[in-house]
């Protein structure tokens, strides 16, 4: 199996912004956090090949053990994400944690990451984690040591609904509260499904305390799987339009289109949550999640996909997923 180190660097090699002494510093931390609390994972890299064309990206990932989601799941056609393997559904590519764990050593060490351990370990709950932490790193002039997780919406009753992060911005007086959902439900529309599924998206955005513009903020951020497209827009403002108590929704999918990619959409008057929240940077548009899924094809027998050793993944042959599964896809998100 390729070292941490070794899967940073296969990520990053064409990557001149990332300089060899910055991917060693990472290394050391992501081994640290992995150790500290207890994820079971392994590592992989592999050549992805982007379909139709030549090109090919190098991806290095971890593999969370004990995941719900499997291409083993797959029925014909399925497209239920635990039915599904790869970047953001079972793996994630190391690169993006490794980014995420410098961020947080730097900003909120007295979180990360031992204070979240129960989150980081758990293979079903890990990746929503790590996502999280890449929202709270968008804040603009956030004082981090004042950030608080898992916030009471009343705090008259102990047993109420939470909401995910609040943080103060100092300089503006603000207070800004964040929920943050990543809508694994999404991941048909990077294959063949074609509307957004609007229940699932929106559903439990709206618990926050009352918002007092511009004092207090409450901001939805949605983690997407395919295209913030036009349709997707509209939905959201729709969305929003009823649930006056949100400031914003923020959307938030990779895509090679930036306009597409991340989206702010404000309640009238506050545009200028806008400017509170800094866009993808240019490593943060770098990332790749090659997934597969199942295809049936009438008349055609299941395939057994024999795996590739890890050592031979790390010289740059693609590493195939194992088991019998209907035709295999590979897609990206």
């Amino acid at each position: 199996m390729p070292s941490i180190l070794d899967a940073l660097r296969f990520s990053a090699q064409n990557l001149d912004f990332l300089p060899p002494v910055q991917l060693e510093r990472r290394a050391k931390l992501v081994e640290a956090d992995f150790a500290k609390v207890g994820l079971d994972h392994k590592i992989g890299c592999f050549w992805y090949h982007i379909p139709g064309q030549r090109a090919r990206l190098p991806y290095g990932y971890y593999e969370l053990v004990g995941s719900e989601c499997s291409i083993h799941h797959a029925g014909p056609g399925d497209r239920r994400h635990v039915a599904m393997s790869g970047g953001g559904l079972n793996q994630e590519c190391i690169l993006y944690y490794s980014k995420v764990s410098e961020w947080a050593h730097a900003n909120i060490p007295h979180l990360w990451p031992m204070a979240l351990r129960s989150e980081l370990r758990d293979a079903n709950q890990h990746l929503n984690t790590v996502c999280e932490m890449w929202w709270l790193m968008r804040v603009v002039g956030a004082d981090y040591a004042t950030v608080q997780h898992s916030v009471l919406v009343d705090p008259t009753k102990p047993s109420g609904k939470n909401f995910d992060w609040q943080v103060q911005l100092p300089r503006l007086g603000i207070t800004f509260r964040m929920e943050i959902k990543r809508r694994l439900s999404d991941m048909g529309r990077s294959i063949d499904v074609p509307h957004l599924k609007q229940k699932s998206t929106f559903h439990d955005l709206e618990k926050f305390p009352p918002a007092n513009p511009p004092d207090e903020l409450n901001v939805a951020c949605i983690r997407l799987f395919a295209p913030v497209s036009s349709p997707v827009r509209l939905a959201a403002k729709t969305w929003l339009s009823a649930n006056p108590n949100v400031s914003a929704i923020v959307m938030h999918a990779p895509s090679l289109d930036p306009e597409q990619s991340f989206v702010v959409i404000a309640q009238p008057k506050l545009e200028y949550i806008s400017t509170l929240l800094s866009q993808p940077d240019s490593e943060d548009n770098t990332y790749i999640a090659p997934f597969t899924f199942a295809r049936d094809i009438p008349g055609l027998n299941l395939p057994k996909i024999a795996p590739t050793s890890p050592a031979s993944a790390a010289k740059g042959k693609a590493k195939p997923l194992s088991g019998r599964v209907r035709t295999p896809n590979s897609g990206m998100s």
